[in-house]
């Protein structure tokens, strides 16, 4: 699979970290699987966890914080280095120093994906290389950030990113 996809919808599942992380891919290396972890910002939480990855989580993550159950998500996506992520309000709800942290990540050259983001958010705009601005279902726009802000068809404060 080359697409990683950061569905707002998606949610733990009863069963281990492991297994909410891996979904029963067993071609995954263990490698992989721990770089995601650690890119996803998770190697704190799994290291505070008395059985670690064999740590047993409910479903729908009812015991964990939002921001976690995002970071497990998201490590799932990862774990496979795909080159596309499809990301659908992804980080709504999730703390601004994760969001932010979530959006580097994304967003690093270095990673050899294709972002594909659809969200009003303006930290995610402000992320973006190039915005496609949709209008009742047909395309307005497409520029950087900077020059549609200009334009005055986005409108975001700098504050509003940068906190």
């Amino acid at each position: 699979n080359h697409v990683g996809n950061f569905i707002s919808q998606d949610t733990l599942f009863d069963g281990t970290l492991l297994e909410n992380i891996s979904m029963g891919r067993k071609f995954l290396k263990q490698e992989d699987l721990f770089w995601s972890i650690e890119a996803a910002g998770l190697r704190r939480f799994v290291d505070s966890l008395p059985d670690g990855l064999s740590t047993r989580l409910v479903g729908g993550g009812a015991r964990i914080s939002e921001s976690t159950a995002h970071k497990i998500i998201m490590a799932r996506n990862l774990a496979e280095r795909p080159s596309l992520f499809v990301v659908d309000d992804f980080l709504l709800g999730v703390e601004q120093s994760t969001k932010q942290d979530i959006l580097r990540l994304l967003t690093d050259k270095k990673n050899h994906w294709t972002v594909f983001m659809a969200s009003n958010d303006p930290m995610v705009m402000q992320a973006s290389d190039r915005i496609v601005l949709m209008e009742n279902g047909k395309i307005k726009a497409v520029d950087t950030p900077e020059k549609l802000k200009s334009q005055g068809l986005i409108n975001y404060s700098d504050e509003s990113v940068n906190n």
